[in-house]
């Protein structure tokens, strides 16, 4: 059995450990993973099964004009123009071109240009993120933004590169994983603490490419409700973890496995 600790929330972990052999040394037969979630009961472990968490893809969009005094214009080409209408295009593509079935998230987090407020800058640069929980649907719309970013620059009379700081597919848990394991996870620690949900996650998890390659179970667990005291979701600067969840979570590792070890052993 191989326990692996990430310390950090990157798009490209998992990824770096298959390349460095982490299911062939030993051979890897299945998987499984926990993620710590916020605003639960403490202790409290929901799990599914199919897709389970979107796919995410990190862009970075540099949009390359021509600096100016602001009180001249019409010198330049304006990369703060480009961006805000790139910005509102952007979200086109999710009202007006994908399916309204289809979970899509393009989020722009980013958005920097300048450092004075009577000059207009030469450069300006987007960054976010794409997410969702269909591949093709995920393909349409990556190649949507080079498109639509390359449109946009072009009507501005600017120019555009589009990077990808990092991807991840979307998070898929065996069924028969998740039944076994829910269920022992139901009896380890009651049926209350333990629930099957539709629902799905919009974040993402670099932990998918390992179940792209051998069965997996993935669960949360709660680290403290507002009713315990714990008032602030995940990456908000206050959030506190109620660390009392780490036991229990690692005693669902060590009995999931041992269960899921014993069936298949049958």
């Amino acid at each position: 059995m191989s326990k692996i600790y990430s310390n950090v929330e990157t798009l490209e972990g998992a990824k770096a450990l298959i390349r460095d052999g982490i299911l062939e040394n030993p051979k890897v037969d299945a998987a499984m993973a926990a993620h710590v979630i916020p605003l639960l009961p403490t202790g409290f472990i929901g799990y599914n099964k199919g897709v389970v968490a979107a796919s995410a893809d990190y862009f970075i969009i540099t949009l390359k004009g021509l600096g100016s005094h602001g009180a001249c214009p019409q010198l330049s080409v304006d990369p703060i123009n480009m961006g805000v209408h790139l910005h509102l295009a952007l979200q086109e593509i999710i009202s007006r071109e994908v399916n309204p079935e289809e979970m899509v998230v393009l989020t722009v987090g980013k958005f920097q240009s300048g450092s004075a407020g009577n000059v207009i800058p030469e450069k300006a640069v987007l960054e976010g993120t794409l997410r969702t929980f269909n591949e093709e649907t995920r393909k349409f719309v990556l190649k949507r933004i080079d498109e639509v970013t390359n449109g946009v620059v072009s009507t501005f009379r600017g120019n555009a590169d589009i990077n990808y700081k990092g991807s991840v597919s979307s998070l898929k848990v065996d069924p028969e994983m998740a039944d076994i394991i829910g269920q022992a996870l139901k009896e380890l620690l009651g049926e209350k603490n333990v629930a099957q949900t539709e629902e799905r996650m919009t974040g993402s998890e670099d932990f998918a490419e390992i179940a792209a390659k051998v069965p997996s179970m993935f669960f949360v667990i709660g680290t403290g409700s507002p009713e315990e005291g714990y008032r602030y979701g995940g990456h908000h600067p206050k959030v506190v973890f109620n660390e009392d969840c780490l036991p229990i979570g690692a005693a669902a590792y060590a009995h999931g496995a041992a269960k899921w070890l014993e069936r298949v052993r049958q």
